[in-house]
């Protein structure tokens, strides 16, 4: 969770805005029973801060993860994060509530038994882009994983 937290604060705008499609992939297969309180109250400040990033792909991946909260724990649960927003920000908010789509939940349905789960694996490709080499880390997708 700490790494999430500090990514959100991270100095390149596209690993912020990133973070926060992250969390929005991730709340829009989370339950309602998922966001709890304690959860909300360690990654919501962070998604504020960025509503007032200087960046529009930052500040609007924010309010897309803050809709997206909000479809799924309730306007009720997330009034008290929100209350000091203004107008403004608030309308971009309620404008990603209403387009929010969620997704079937994540269960452990989904793994029949864990002696058969296998993880996804991480691969590094180190690739070169002009006369800078580049490490990227990408998932690799076991058959179980996609069902």
């Amino acid at each position: 969770m700490e790494e999430i937290i500090n990514a959100l604060d991270h100095k390149t705008p596209s690993v912020r805005s990133e973070t926060a499609l992250f969390l929005n992939r991730v709340f829009e297969r989370s339950t309602m029973e998922m966001l709890t309180v304690k959860l909300l109250k360690q990654l919501v400040p962070g998604l504020t801060k960025l509503c007032l990033d200087s960046t529009p792909e930052v500040r609007d991946a924010a309010f897309q993860t803050l809709g997206t909260a909000m479809k799924v724990a309730s306007e009720k649960k997330m009034k008290p994060f929100l209350d000091k927003m203004d107008t403004v920000k608030m309308a971009r908010i309620n404008e990603f509530y209403e387009q929010a789509s969620l997704l079937p939940s994540i269960s452990t349905e989904h793994v029949a038994s864990i002696d058969n789960y296998v993880p996804p694996l991480f691969v590094t490709v180190i690739g070169k882009s002009g006369s800078q080499f580049k490490q990227e880390s990408i998932i690799v997708l076991t058959d179980t994983d996609i069902k």
